[in-house]
């Protein structure tokens, strides 16, 4: 089971696996590689990251950052939230709960 702010964050920030993928590339190494990079290493499209990228830096969850060669970070404020979530994957089952929490919303259906 998720904890019930953790949960909120997720409803609020993570609408997809690649918004997962995203948050979770850029807090791990606090910059984002190129559109087409990263479409290449995760199968995603550009326009794909493009759009979640615009959705994410629209929500809050990541701005640009000129420290790290106009890349995306995490702003500090959430970084916390982030931390928790990355902690709790750790951990089978909380991991499967926050797996089935963003695949419910999830804005597309293959």
């Amino acid at each position: 089971m998720i904890e019930k702010e953790l949960k909120e964050f997720i409803n609020k920030y993570i609408g997809s696996l690649l918004e997962w993928d995203l948050v979770l590339h850029i807090y791990n190494n606090e910059m984002i590689l190129k559109d087409k990079e990263f479409a290449q290493l995760f199968g995603y499209s550009e326009i794909e990251i493009k759009d979640a990228l615009k959705k994410l830096t629209n929500d809050g969850l990541i701005r640009t950052d000129s420290s790290v060669g106009n890349g995306s970070v995490i702003p500090p404020e959430l970084g916390a939230k982030v931390a928790t979530l990355i902690d709790v994957l750790d951990h089978r089952r909380q991991r499967m709960a926050i797996l089935s929490s963003v695949l419910q919303n999830e804005h597309t259906f293959f």
